[in-house]
C-alpha cells in the first residue's frame, strides 16, 4: 500500500512538471508569450519605457546642460531603432543602447540576480521594488538582460588594436604597443594621441557616445568627456592616427593592427587581492611604512556579512598604529551598510555625520519608489528658496539649476550619522584613497568622509551617483524586460550634483605617466604585487602625508 501511495505521488509529482513545462512552451515547441514579440508589442514597450523615464529620470536635465546631450530630443531616432530590431536580441539591444545614450551607471536593463539585480532591489526594499518585481520572473528577466549585453557579431572579431592610450592629465597618451615591430616603429609609449582617422581626438571620444560596452565618464576639472582607455575602431587592416612625441611635435602615421593577441586591457588601479596577506578574494591587508601605516584594498561593497570579521580582526590588528589607509580605488560600489557597518562604526570614536540634499522628479511613477524610503527616515524638507537660503552667497552656484524647477520635489537635508559599533575607537589618521572608478555605495563613502571630516580623501574625482537611494525599476509590459534609474537627484554637502560634480578628494593626485609606465614594466616581470609607493603615485603621497604627521 505504501509503495502504491508512492508511486501514485511521484506520478502526481511528474504530472505537474509536466504541466508547467508545457505552459511555459519548454516541451511544446511554443515559445512563451514574453518571446518573440510582434514589432507592436515592442513599440509598446518603447512608449511606456519612453513616457516613464520623460517625466521621472532625475538627470536628464543635467546630462543637456553638462555633456550636451538631450535625450529626449531622439525619441524618433530611438522609436525606428526598435522598429528596425528583427529579433529579440536585436529588440533588448536597443533598449539597451538607448538607455546607455542617457550615460548613467544606475540606468540599464537589470538581471534577476547579481549586482544591481531584481531579486536583491527587491529583498532588502518594501512596496514599490516587491511589485515591480511580480510583473516579471527570474526567467524572462534573464533572458532579456542576457540579450540586451550579449557580444554582437562584431564585438566577437578576434582583432587586437595596435596600442593602448589611456586618459592621463587630460590628454590620451600611449601607454603600451602590441609586440609587432611595424607597430613599433609607428608607435611609442609616451605619445600623445592627436586625431584618429583625421577626427579631433576630443570629438571623436564624444562621438563614442553609446557605443561599445562602457559609458563615457565626465571629468569635473576639465569639463569634458573621457575614457579611461581610448577606444580604438576596429575595422580595416590599419589605423590613420595623429601623435604628438615627447617635444610637441606632431606627426600623422598608418598603423597596422595586431597580427596576434596581446594583452591590450589597462590593468589600472593595481590589484593585491589574492596574495598572501588577503583575508579573501575582495580585501587586501597588509603594514606599510616601515610597519606604522596599516593599509587595506577593498575591490566591493557587496559582500557586507562576508567581509565584516575578517575587517574586524584587521582593524583590531592596526589599533595602535597611528594611521590607516582605506584604498577603495577601482570599487564599482555594492550597498551602504557595508562601509556604515563595518568601517565607519568599527573605527569611529563618537557619532560620525554630515548632510547631503536630495530631490526628484515629480513624475508619478517614482513617487512610490521614493516615499517608500521616506517612510523609515527623518528628513528636514526645505522650500528652493530655503535651500537657495541655506547654500549661502558662496555656495549657491553650485546647486544644479534645474532642480529649481517646478519639475523637482522641494529638498531635503539628508542628515546621515554612523554611530560607533563593536568600536577599537581608531585614534589614528584616516586616509582614503579613491579614483575614477568609485561609484555609487563607493563614492557615497568617499563623499561621507569628505563631508564628515571621518578621512582625508585622496586620490581624483570619484564617478559619482553615490548619494541615493536603491534605483527605482519599471518591467515593461509585454517583455518583462526590467530597468532600473536613478530614484532621485543627489547633492554634496557643498550643494553640488553627485552627478556632475562626483566627489572631489581633499588631496588631488593623479596618477604620473611615469609611474603608470613603471607599474606595467614591474607587473610583467613579477606577476602579483604587493602595495608599492614606488610606482604607485596616489599611494605614494597618501604615506608621505600619513608619515609626515607621524614623525
Amino acid at each position: 500500500m505504501g509503495v502504491c501511495l508512492s508511486r501514485i505521488k511521484l506520478i502526481y509529482a511528474l504530472s505537474l512538471l509536466l504541466m508547467v513545462l508545457v505552459a511555459g512552451g519548454l516541451l511544446s515547441g511554443c515559445d512563451p508569450e514574453w518571446k518573440n514579440l510582434t514589432p507592436e508589442q515592442k513599440l509598446e514597450d518603447f512608449h511606456y519605457l519612453f513616457s516613464v523615464l520623460e517625466d521621472n529620470h532625475p538627470y536628464l536635465a543635467l546630462k543637456t546642460r553638462v555633456e550636451g546631450y538631450d535625450w529626449l530630443s531622439h525619441r524618433e531616432e530611438f522609436e525606428q531603432a526598435v522598429r528596425d530590431s528583427s529579433d529579440d536580441k536585436s529588440f533588448a539591444q536597443a533598449i539597451a543602447g538607448i538607455l546607455k545614450q542617457i550615460n548613467n551607471g544606475h540606468t540599464n536593463v537589470v538581471p534577476w540576480t547579481g549586482a544591481g539585480g531584481i531579486r536583491d532591489m527587491a529583498d532588502w526594499n518594501k512596496g514599490p521594488w516587491k511589485t515591480a518585481a511580480k510583473q516579471t520572473s527570474a526567467a524572462r528577466a534573464d533572458y532579456w538582460y542576457r540579450l540586451a549585453y550579449q557580444a554582437s557579431d562584431g564585438e566577437k572579431q578576434n582583432r587586437c588594436p595596435p596600442f593602448i592610450a589611456i586618459y592621463n592629465d587630460g590628454r590620451y597618451v600611449v601607454v603600451a604597443t602590441a609586440p609587432e615591430e611595424a607597430i613599433r616603429q609607428c608607435v611609442r609609449p609616451g605619445m600623445v594621441v592627436l586625431e584618429i582617422e583625421g577626427v579631433p581626438i576630443q570629438d571623436y571620444v564624444d562621438g563614442q557616445r553609446g557605443l561599445g560596452t562602457s559609458r563615457l565618464l565626465y571629468d569635473p576639472v576639465r569639463k569634458q568627456l573621457y575614457q579611461r582607455q581610448l577606444t580604438l575602431p576596429l575595422e580595416g587592416e590599419f589605423l590613420r592616427v595623429t601623435l604628438a612625441d615627447e617635444a610637441g611635435r606632431s606627426t600623422e602615421v598608418t598603423v597596422p593592427y595586431a597580427k596576434s593577441a596581446w594583452d591590450w586591457v589597462f590593468p589600472w588601479p593595481p590589484k593585491y587581492a589574492g596574495n598572501p596577506g588577503s583575508p579573501n578574494q575582495n580585501l587586501y591587508t597588509d603594514v606599510l611604512g616601515d610597519g606604522k601605516v596599516g593599509y587595506v584594498r577593498i575591490s566591493s561593497f557587496l559582500s557586507v556579512e562576508q567581509d565584516a570579521s575578517a575587517l574586524h580582526r584587521f582593524f583590531e590588528s592596526i589599533r595602535d598604529l597611528p594611521a590607516l589607509i582605506i584604498d577603495i580605488r577601482g570599487n564599482g560600489g555594492g550597498k551602504s551598510i557595508y562601509w556604515e557597518q563595518n568601517i565607519v562604526a568599527r573605527l569611529a570614536t563618537g557619532p560620525v555625520e554630515c548632510n547631503f540634499y536630495l530631490t526628484w522628479r515629480s513624475g508619478e511613477y517614482v513617487q512610490p519608489f521614493v516615499q517608500a524610503k521616506l517612510s523609515s527616515m527623518r528628513l528636514q524638507e526645505l522650500s528652493k528658496s530655503a535651500f537657495v537660503e541655506r547654500a549661502g552667497p558662496q555656495l549657491a552656484g553650485n546647486i544644479p539649476p534645474e532642480i529649481l524647477t517646478s519639475e523637482y520635489a522641494e529638498p531635503r537635508v539628508y542628515r546621515y550619522v554612523v554611530t560607533p559599533r563593536d568600536s577599537i575607537n581608531y585614534q589614528g589618521r584616516i586616509f582614503v584613497l579613491v579614483d575614477d572608478l568609485c561609484f555609487s555605495a563607493a563614492d557615497g563613502f568617499a563623499a561621507f568622509c569628505k563631508g564628515s571630516g571621518f578621512a582625508t580623501v585622496v586620490g581624483t574625482w570619484t564617478r559619482g551617483d553615490g548619494i541615493a537611494f536603491t534605483p527605482a525599476i519599471v518591467t515593461l509590459p509585454n517583455s518583462g524586460m526590467v530597468v532600473r534609474f536613478p530614484s532621485v537627484f543627489g547633492l554634496n554637502p557643498d550643494f553640488s550634483a553627485s552627478e556632475e560634480a562626483h566627489t572631489s578628494p581633499d588631496v588631488m593626485v593623479e596618477p604620473s605617466l611615469e609611474d603608470i609606465l613603471e607599474y606595467l614594466a614591474t607587473r610583467d616581470s613579477s606577476g602579483e604585487l604587493r602595495p608599492d609607493p614606488s610606482f604607485d603615485t596616489q599611494l605614494r603621497t597618501c604615506l608621505t602625508l600619513a608619515l609626515s604627521e607621524i614623525n
